[in-house]
């Protein structure tokens, strides 16, 4: 994707004085607002235009989750109403290179917050997938190291879990995933068996778990709406991604995709893989654990609460998104939406942010008026549902975690069933591709990165693994780039002389690849980093240290040689 910087400040600022001429159309008894309704759309407006020239001004700068939310915010908003699907707002491009500045310094990734890792993750995601698959698997890799012993997430240096951190972690690995990352799925039962433990008697969710180990419920304190919908979200997300929608009851999807009658069909031995990677997951615990978080959230008597507002109500929608994805169910105006739109209505300020309520104890904790105007924003916006649909769109309905096939692109229909291709013949027809040169099926290649894995194909993986390697000597720099990255997601301690040769590539996208899949592949996070402008002496260095990695695992490693000052 070409990313395009915007120029939309006149038109904003029109559409906002026509919304304060005309008012936002938005009564107390409106029943039936949408993203597009005009009286939405002009809060949105006036919204964006706060955060427009006052993002760089938010008292978390320091952190990239807080101006990533920001990015985000305008980023949906372009690809909503924006038309140009090459343009890419100012104000996201501004967060992309922070981003980026920020993972390939090693010392600030380690030591990003939770919240901004699955934050970026998310962002990433959304606005230049292809472009990053390299900086995906870097933030992917940090998050996966940080997971504690109980399955959660948290401050580092207390065993506890987070619950309002987790489900940052929780999203960050679904977008991941989505663009193409292998998350383990022990990685996911393991989180949902903690938010499980860790649910309280009410049906709601606690700051810091106390676990008790089972799942006998034990009281959680303290307990809000902003912490019981992260808890109830964060259970249907991992749902959907271990591929654990609700029996009998079928998506309903966009139109153009895969027609809901079909139902997908793998083979018999994939699923009692699947079956047994998420055997440690009780479905009847889990069902009954949403179940009563969604009787606490109708319990609930409004949407306004006492701190917080703005990351309950993004936690609202978020939650209700995946919940529909789960049950198969939309509701075009669901009642939710509408009571949160009125209250945002009621809250926004004449400068177009929100601010805290400014009426508890708490107030001082929610201060932050570019954070929460972009929080409302992500809101009115239905964020996560939109992403939700481009993911169902892009990659076929009941796309599911772990019982799929992460591809369905090439699904055969038989007596109407929808029937995954011989994975063995895929995978040779692409490798052939790529050893052809077929530039263009190479470049879908290159725009669906978990289009080629090796995963499971036992002895036939290693012939695939050496015609690969062959690719990454000898091919064209985009096939360099594919064979590189499926090598480095195989995660098999025989391909690393390979990919340690191929950080002499002289495209810096294959030196992307192969960093992250030795990182992968050999579980350092840390410590062994090349970046883009190094010099061929720091090359030289990088390439010594992994060579010594290897021969410390395999004494007798042969290794190839490097081709001449990186080049092909």
């Amino acid at each position: 994707m070409k990313l395009t910087a915007s120029r939309r400040t006149v038109r904003l600022r029109a559409l906002v004085c026509f919304a304060a001429l005309w008012g936002v159309g938005l009564g107390p008894a409106a029943t039936a607002a949408t993203p597009d309704s005009p009286g939405v759309r002009a809060m949105i407006e006036r919204g964006l235009q706060y955060l427009n020239t006052s993002w760089k001004s938010t008292t978390h700068a320091e952190r990239v989750g807080a101006v990533a939310l920001a990015g985000l915010a305008a980023y949906k908003y372009e690809k909503r109403f924006g038309g140009d699907e090459a343009v890419v707002p100012d104000l996201t491009l501004e967060v992309l290179k922070r981003v980026m500045t920020t993972t390939h310094d090693a010392n600030a990734l380690r030591y990003m917050d939770n919240y901004s890792l699955g934050i970026a993750l998310v962002f990433l995601t959304e606005v230049s997938p292809a472009e990053h698959t390299g900086e995906i698997e870097l933030l992917l890799e940090e998050l996966l190291r940080r997971q504690k012993p109980n399955g959660s997430w948290g401050y580092p240096g207390s065993p506890l879990g987070d619950t309002s951190q987790l489900q940052y972690a929780a999203f960050g690995l679904w977008a991941a995933k989505n663009s193409g990352c292998r998350v383990p799925p022990d990685v996911v039962v393991n989180l949902a068996n903690y938010v499980m433990r860790v649910q309280d008697p009410s049906g709601s969710w606690g700051y810091q778990g106390n676990d008790p180990g089972t799942f006998t419920r034990v009281s959680q304190a303290p307990t809000r709406p902003s912490l019981g919908v992260a808890g109830v979200g964060t259970l249907y997300l991992l749902s959907d991604l271990l591929g654990l929608s609700r029996p009998g009851v079928q998506r309903q999807v966009p139109k153009g995709s895969v027609p809901a009658v079909f139902q997908p069909v793998v083979s018999e031995s994939q699923v009692l893989r699947n079956r047994a990677s998420i055997a440690n997951l009780s479905t009847s615990t889990l069902k009954q654990a949403i179940s009563d978080g969604d009787a606490w959230f109708r319990s609930l008597p409004t949407l306004q609460t006492e701190t917080w507002q703005y990351y309950f109500l993004y936690g609202l929608e978020r939650y209700q998104s995946f919940r529909e994805l789960v049950e198969g169910t939309e509701e075009a105006e669901p009642r939710w939406y509408n009571d949160g739109v009125r209250l945002l209505q009621m809250l926004q300020r004449d400068t177009g942010q929100w601010n805290s309520l400014g009426a508890t104890a708490f107030a001082q904790q929610d201060t932050d008026a570019v954070v929460n105007t972009a929080f409302a924003l992500l809101f009115l916006l239905r964020s996560t549902r939109e992403t939700i649909e481009k993911v169902v769109e892009r990659d076929g309905a009941l796309r599911g975690g772990y019982d799929l096939p992460t591809d369905l692109s090439a699904v055969r229909v038989r007596d109407n069933r929808l029937v995954a291709p011989a994975v063995v013949g895929e995978v040779a027809d692409m490798i052939g591709m790529l050893e052809s040169g077929e530039t263009d099926k190479i470049d879908s290649l290159l725009d669906h990165p978990d289009a080629l894995s090796l995963e499971g194909l036992g002895d036939a993986g290693r012939e695939y693994s050496e015609r690969l390697a062959r690719v990454l000597r000898t091919g064209s720099y985009q096939a360099r780039i594919v064979a590189a990255r499926a090598l480095g997601r195989q995660v098999e301690l025989d391909n690393v002389p390979i990919l340690i040769y191929a950080l002499t590539d002289g495209d810096p996208r294959v030196v992307r690849e192969a960093q992250a899949g030795l990182r992968l592949t050999s579980r350092k996070f840390d410590g062994i980093e090349l970046s883009e402008d190094a010099t061929p002496a720091d090359r030289d260095a990088v390439v010594t240290q992994w060579q010594t990695w290897y021969k410390s695992v395999r004494p007798d490693a042969v290794f190839i040689d490097p081709a001449p000052d990186g080049q092909k």
